[in-house]
């Protein structure tokens, strides 16, 4: 997270208030199938929030807590057009993901690629925000063959996960 961000978690304000949900999968996901929900969510993040400028930062919260500054991310559908520009954003660290949201905290997209065990990439994804955006998140979850997407209150996940 980023200094703003950390503060709106620890003071529970949006997009940590007791109205945002997290979705998150119960397992990392394969690659191509990442990829492409990704890719869907971008798609709906361009359509609902059109006019929204997005940042993005190497969010270390589960992995160590560090603080870090957010840059502003001009086409994030470009991130998920191929293969090859997606494993791009891989931090090539454990548990730092990169993280994705708008200047209104209106939701938090985050991802993270790492080999497992025997060396495949795979990807953990998660996304907060708000009802409509959560039930049509979910949508696009089941549309490709992913682990089952968890949702739990985005203060008591990000609190859980904490690793400062």
């Amino acid at each position: 997270m980023n200094e703003d961000l950390e503060q709106a978690w620890k003071q529970s304000l949006a997009p940590f208030d007791t109205s945002y949900k997290t979705l998150s999968l119960s397992d990392p996901a394969d690659i191509e199938p990442a990829r492409c929900l990704l890719l869907s969510i971008a798609k709906h993040i361009k359509m609902y929030f059109p006019n929204e400028k997005l940042l993005s930062l190497q969010d270390w919260h589960f992995h160590d807590g560090f603080v870090t500054d957010a840059k502003q991310v001009i086409e994030l559908e470009k991130l998920f057009e191929t293969d090859s520009s997606f494993r791009e954003t891989s931090t090539g660290d454990d548990l730092v993901y990169v993280l994705v949201y708008p200047h209104s905290k209106e939701f938090i997209l985050r991802w993270c690629i790492e080999e497992d065990e025997n060396n495949e990439l795979k990807v953990d994804i998660d996304f907060t925000g708000l009802g409509v955006d959560i039930m049509e998140i979910r949508k696009r979850m089941n549309d490709f063959n992913l682990p089952k997407a968890e949702e739990i209150d985005a203060k008591t996940y990000f609190t859980q996960n904490y690793a400062g």
